[in-house]
């Protein structure tokens, strides 16, 4: 197994499957509960991932990281779409245009930037009716 990094007391070592991984824009994680694919998920401070929702009057959509590449059962560890990955498998997306992460975990293409039950930034842009590429700018 090969790193890449500084020496330890410099910095954080990563291999090179994961650093080529978050270069394709695909990473791992481990689910704090259940994740479909396609779920938008935020990072919790924990290190793990966790569904983007709205409960209670409030929204954990301000940490979004990215879309669940697959299932991910609670405590299991899963791919998640981040920057540079394309979101495969979503629906009924308009082709070039830009999507928003919505406060209760949706995709909107309308921003509405307000308190909390606003968008929280432009997830990506529709390659097709089912592709989303993750570009967040």
């Amino acid at each position: 197994m090969s790193y890449l990094g500084y020496p330890p007391n410099f910095g954080t070592f990563i291999t090179q499957t994961e650093a080529q991984n978050l270069v394709n824009g695909s990473t791992e994680f481990v689910a704090t509960g259940t994740i479909a694919k396609g779920d938008i998920v935020s990072l919790r401070s924990d290190g793990t991932v966790e569904k983007v929702a709205y409960n209670n009057s409030t929204t954990n959509a301000a940490s979004w990281i990215g879309i669940a590449r697959e299932n991910i059962s609670n405590a299991a560890t899963g791919r998640v779409n981040t920057i540079g990955g394309v979101a495969e498998g979503l629906s009924s997306l308009t082709v070039n245009t830009d999507y928003f992460v919505n406060y209760d975990g949706t995709l909107t293409a309308t921003e509405n930037v307000g308190p909390v039950t606003g968008t929280y930034g432009k997830i990506g842009r529709a390659l097709s009716s089912t592709q989303l590429l993750i570009t967040m700018d």
